[in-house]
């Protein structure tokens, strides 16, 4: 069974997306979460930091992981 890992990260943006997105500032440096589907709930950020890269960030700092858990939503507090 596949889960979504949470991978938070700081990095600077340097212009080369593989992917179309709306695309910050050149050389700014962001705060961000990215959101990748694993086969297992073991961090990996070489993985990660490969995924960063085609969205065309350099220099990641990694800040945190988490595991998804999407039963959550289900939850009265997250209904409308």
């Amino acid at each position: 069974m596949s889960i979504v890992a949470i991978y938070s990260f700081e990095g600077r943006f340097a212009g080369k997306s593989e992917y179309e997105f709306f695309y910050p500032e050149v050389d700014a440096v962001h705060k961000c979460m990215l959101f990748q589907v694993q086969v297992d709930d073991v961090e990996s950020w070489e993985g990660a930091t490969a995924e960063c890269a085609k969205y065309g960030f350099t220099d990641i700092q990694p800040n945190g992981f988490g595991v998804m858990i999407p039963e959550v939503l289900d939850e009265e507090a997250y209904q409308g």
